[in-house]
């Protein structure tokens, strides 16, 4: 099975074709409002790199969604989305 989209386009190049002319993208001016972001905060974006997707585990995820094996345990992902949220600090 192969996922496409309009014009025979993966969903990864829709969804950044959508990203990128986006207005949310596009800078906009309003009351003057402005973000620095340190040295310390650029050198770690710069670090990091950019990020690369397990392609051994992308594999195996296709696989087990194919034979309808990948099951979705929605307490499971209540739990950590809780835990998350009282994880945050206040």
């Amino acid at each position: 099975m192969k996922v496409q989209g309009p014009n025979g386009s993966g969903p990864v190049e829709a969804v950044r074709s959508r990203r990128d002319s986006s207005p949310a993208r596009k800078p906009q001016k309003h009351g003057g409002e402005r973000v620095e972001v340190s040295a310390e905060a650029r050198a770690l974006r710069e670090a990091r790199g950019p990020e690369v997707p397990d392609m051994l585990r992308v594999a195996r995820l296709r696989e087990a969604l194919l034979k309808g094996a990948f099951k979705i345990d929605p307490e499971r992902i209540a739990d950590l989305m809780l835990q998350e949220e009282t994880d945050k600090p206040q």
